[in-house]
């Protein structure tokens, strides 16, 4: 902070405006300046990080509280970005002479053309999702997007099947590895909530570290839909549980570098015209329907072409979790798995050795009924390695995904560790 002017002097990128660069979904950053000015009075200066530049609005009354009450913005010259961190004093006689304090400096996710700016607050007193639109050259409308409607309900247990009696009573999918979540079809986009609530019995929403897949549009006859299915990342559920579990601005940064979270729909929880009583058949119909109308991360999973039993061992040749089997006529769910997962408690980490001497070697686990089940140690990026030495607290005491061949008296063979558990608050028990 400085209230030197010549700093303030040399703050303009340009003196008039100039286009604003095109960026897809990024972390950036919002800083509302408060400037009481002499001449023209108490305003605020909005600011954005885009393109390496502060792109700059001033307005009387701020960023809009309510839905259906837009505030116009005026553009102003595009500052160099240090600015928005200025507070100080304009003396009298130079341009915009009058006090300057920083009110709010937000991380923010956000999307921008030359038209629009669409970004989302993640927390603080102006948490939501906002859009700003040009109108003309100087004047632009800034809207307060309407808060996603969600649908949350208890997660249904799969039934476990070591073997198909007749194939053809079922409907074959490959199981997903990622994490359980509701997708509400909202008609400004989809809300996702995971299926399960966090300590104090609130609803998890997550669709801003995906906005990808929150900001896609459904035609009007899905609107009202809840569906069930699984967020997931093609390297795996140790990279879905670290993007679910990162701060929205990094989650969306990293997907950048990996490639997007993907959304698997499987089941009609609720539809709006109680399409989650139709026959699984029919309900599959209109998922891939539905998805015929996004891109590729919003899809069914992969579906049995052969025998139950030839798709099963095709999938376990590909190392693969398992298969889903749903009832055509029922619509009862039962799994099929190669490799068990386990959600247990972090009880101990252990120390690397040789390579890993500054890491993480491994993490000795609880279940549910407080007995130490066995330790993992593979599965592990570098980067998680390294995380867990240095920031244990994140995982003592935690819940962990991990997979295993079917246990030996209580114990776990040949565990995995998958991540940070995202969809469950209690620990299993390895029996």
């Amino acid at each position: 902070m400085t209230d030197d002017l010549s700093y303030r002097r040399n703050q303009l990128v340009n003196e008039g405006v100039s286009p604003i660069k095109e960026t897809p979904y990024s972390a950036s950053r919002l800083v509302i300046q408060e400037h009481k000015a002499d001449k023209a009075g108490l305003h605020s200066d909005i600011r954005f990080d885009i393109g390496n530049k502060a792109v700059s609005f001033a307005t009387k009354k701020g960023l809009p509280t309510e839905v259906g009450k837009p505030v116009m913005l005026f553009r102003q010259p595009d500052h160099v970005v240090s600015y928005m961190d200025w507070e100080g004093d304009i003396q009298k006689g130079e341009y915009g002479a009058g006090k300057v304090t920083k009110a709010v400096d937000t991380p923010v996710v956000l999307k921008a053309t030359n038209d629009h700016i669409h970004f989302t607050v993640p927390s603080g007193d102006n948490k939501g999702t906002y859009v700003l639109l040009k109108q003309n050259e100087n004047e632009w409308l800034a809207v307060r997007k309407k808060d996603f409607t969600r649908h949350w309900e208890d997660r249904p247990g799969y039934k476990e099947l070591s073997e198909v009696d007749d194939e053809s009573k079922y409907i074959a999918t490959e199981k997903i590895d990622g994490a359980h979540f509701l997708a509400t079809i909202n008609p400004n986009g989809i809300a996702y909530t995971s299926q399960r609530k966090s300590v104090n019995g609130e609803l998890l929403a997550r669709e801003d570290k995906m906005p990808h897949l929150r900001d896609l549009k459904a035609p009007k006859q899905y609107h009202g839909m809840t569906i069930r299915g699984e967020v997931w990342h093609d390297r795996g559920f140790n990279y879905t549980s670290g993007l679910l579990n990162a701060a929205p601005t990094k989650a969306v940064e990293r997907q950048k570098e990996i490639g997007p979270l993907r959304f698997a729909p499987f089941r009609i929880a609720k539809g709006p015209n109680g399409e989650e009583n139709l026959p699984y058949e029919e309900q599959l119909k209109i998922l891939k329907d539905l998805s015929q109308n996004f891109p590729y991360y919003f899809e069914p999973p992969r579906m049995a072409e052969k025998s139950v039993k030839a798709f099963f061992d095709e999938i376990g040749a590909a190392k693969g979790e398992g298969a889903v089997l749903v009832d055509r006529t029922t619509g009862d769910s039962y799994k099929m798995k190669h490799r068990y997962d386990y959600d247990l408690v972090v009880h101990e980490v252990v120390q690397g050795r040789g390579k890993y001497e500054d890491a993480a070697g491994a993490l000795v686990l609880k279940d549910k009924t407080g007995r130490i089940v066995g330790k993992v140690g593979t599965g592990f990026t570098d980067d998680v390695r390294y995380d867990i030495i240095n920031n244990p607290q994140k995982y003592i005491g935690k819940l962990v995904k991990v997979q295993s061949r079917k246990p030996l008296r209580g114990s776990l063979r040949e565990p995995s560790y998958l991540g940070l558990t995202t969809d469950k608050n209690e620990p299993d028990e390895v029996v």
